[in-house]
């Protein structure tokens, strides 16, 4: 059992790891192929991770726990708040719209909200329509960032599938040598892939946040429903692909332990970037170097980004917000 906690824990320290290096390489603009493979699964794969481990909480309808998604989300504007006001010099707070970062904490709340309502269907059913919904929704341009209900409906089929299979089987049935081979050969021909089509396929781009309608896209000449299938089909292959390639334990539970912290990661990592491309004007320094040094200093950037983000220091906080100790009813 151990090492099955540790393997998705790792899991989350490596998607949290392309979200921050992600969010660093879409303000240069010679990253694009990377960006795009980025996306093509590190959002539906967290959001999968957090289905995975929300069925007692479901389950059970522990509202209490599901409100303090609400509280991050709430926690994470405010940040941002702050992030504009220190480094940018502006203020600005939307309550009910959301582009930005912390969609996805109230994404998660209001999955965890429709799932209460749905748990005693048929899981079969409930997904199958749920894929449906969201590959008609791109027609629906009032889906949008009010109350983040276009990645709400985009991406629940995803929170979903996670709730309802069950941890251990997945990764027992994915753990298999020959499953492993063929996950690594699907990751290197889709990077291969992208690597020689990208720039006839980057107009799809816009397509992988889930919160653009079809109609933001001329390319898609109104079949935007089978692109969006199409996109369902590699998100889930590439994820599970890479849970396949996930070790069961790794540098002596250090990795597991970063995973655990995503959460404060994910909800501080972009005060950081907004210090270094807004206060520090490190995005001039990117567009006069070369290919070769912009990219090689967009790791280490990462590297330290997370290690402070991911300090023990700051984990009472996170407790607080998402572990508050409430009173037996």
């Amino acid at each position: 059992m151990l090492q099955r906690i540790q393997k998705w824990d790792i899991l989350k320290f490596v998607l949290i790891f392309f979200v921050v290096f992600g969010h660093i390489s879409e303000q240069y603009a010679g990253m694009g192929g990377l960006f795009f493979f980025i996306y093509s699964f590190h959002m539906p794969l967290f959001i999968f991770v957090s289905g995975l481990f929300s069925k007692k909480t479901i389950n059970e309808k522990r509202y209490d726990k599901i409100f303090t998604y609400f509280v991050l989300f709430i926690f994470i504007k405010l940040v941002l708040c702050v992030s504009r006001f220190v480094n940018m010099d502006t203020v600005s707070f939307s309550l009910f719209y959301e582009s930005g970062v912390p969609w996805y904490a109230f994404a998660i709340f209001a999955f965890c909200l429709i799932t209460v309502f749905l748990r005693k269907l048929d899981p079969k059913y409930v997904f199958i329509i749920s894929v449906i919904l969201a590959c008609f929704a791109g027609y629906d341009s009032s889906l949008n960032d009010f109350l983040v209900s276009s990645r709400i409906v985009v991406f629940y089929p995803f929170f979903y599938a996670g709730y309802a299979l069950d941890a251990n089987t997945v990764a027992e049935r994915l753990n298999k040598k020959s499953i492993k081979i063929c996950a690594a050969v699907f990751i290197i021909g889709y990077i291969a892939l992208l690597c020689w089509q990208y720039d006839n396929i980057r107009f799809l781009q816009p397509l992988l946040s889930g919160r653009n309608s079809f109609w933001v896209l001329e390319k898609l000449n109104g079949y935007g429903i089978f692109f969006r299938f199409g996109y369902y089909i590699i998100a889930f292959l590439l994820g599970a692909a890479i849970i396949s390639l996930i070790p069961n334990n790794l540098g002596k539970g250090t990795f597991a332990k970063l995973g655990a912290r995503s959460v404060q990661v994910y909800a501080l990592h972009y005060f950081f970037i907004h210090l270094l491309y807004r206060r520090l004007d490190i995005i001039e320094w990117f567009e006069s170097a070369t290919d070769i040094s912009a990219k090689a200093l967009i790791l280490p950037l990462t590297v330290i980004i997370m290690l402070i983000c991911s300090s023990k220091y700051l984990t009472p906080i996170f407790d607080f917000i998402l572990k508050p100790k409430l009173k037996k009813q």
